[in-house]
């Protein structure tokens, strides 16, 4: 925690002058929540979610991302993952069902809001999701940050 000293002049009774000093908690650099939240639907059960931390100087500055999701339509508990880079996997959904979703970062003890809530629907169980296209890409994305991958993701 940094702290400010402030001086001031002060009359003491015996008519000198002296110095009191006072000390104040500043606060530290506020955290930015994590902006541009996107999804991607790999599967009926299976969702990527992606982000932006405009707050981060390093990809190893110690940050660390907290993904809250739940159902939306019956304002479910939260569930939460942690992860240590700005894309997350979402696994053990529900097919179907629509889910609201959010960020925040985290480096020591300083914590962001949330960001934005963003909507997303699950596919129904045995249909591809509209993005299948784009399962080559993603699979690359997770191999080259070296997320663990399962291999039932893209199948359909």
């Amino acid at each position: 925690m940094r702290r400010l000293i402030i001086a001031q002049r002060c009359q003491v009774r015996v008519h000198c002058e002296c110095v009191c000093v006072f000390s104040a908690q500043l606060p530290l650099a506020v955290l930015m929540p994590p902006i541009g939240v996107d999804t991607m639907v790999l599967s009926a059960r299976t969702v990527i979610v992606n982000w932006l931390d405009s707050s981060s100087v390093s990809p190893t500055d110690g940050s660390v991302y907290t993904v809250r999701y739940r159902k939306h339509a019956l304002r479910a508990r939260y569930r939460y993952v942690n992860v240590t880079m700005t894309t997350a996997k979402l696994d053990e959904l529900r097919p179907n069902t629509e889910y609201e979703i959010s960020v925040k970062v985290s480096r020591g003890s300083r914590h962001s809001t949330w960001s934005m809530s963003v909507l997303v629907a699950t596919t129904e169980a045995g249909t591809c999701p509209l993005y299948i296209l784009y399962c080559v890409y993603i699979v690359f994305t997770l191999f080259s940050r070296q997320m663990k991958y399962d291999d039932d993701v893209c199948t359909c």
